[in-house]
């Protein structure tokens, strides 16, 4: 198995999450803005765009997602299959 400490702090994840503060509108438009342009996200602008419930907001992060899946796959349907190998340990 894979270890997975150090590659997602799912602590960190939370707490950025919650902060106050974090949802402002210039936060939201950097975010938007490294996505549309292809720039990646760093776990701040994550934590924030998250943290949306505004259904017009949630409505602009879903524009940029496909926006920014068709600027990479084009107009077509792309589907991953996760495939996982399970190990069994006897205790």
């Amino acid at each position: 198995m894979h270890d997975t400490q150090g590659f997602i702090d799912e602590g960190e994840i939370v707490s950025r999450v919650g902060r106050p503060g974090q949802q402002g509108r210039a936060a939201r438009a950097r975010g938007l803005g490294q996505g549309r342009g292809l720039a990646g996200l760093g776990m701040e602008d994550v934590a924030t765009l998250a943290a949306v419930s505004d259904p017009e907001l949630l409505g602009e992060i879903f524009q940029t997602a496909r926006a920014v899946k068709d600027q990479i796959y084009g107009p077509r349907l792309v589907l991953f299959a996760p495939l996982y190998r399970v190990q069994y340990v006897r205790q």
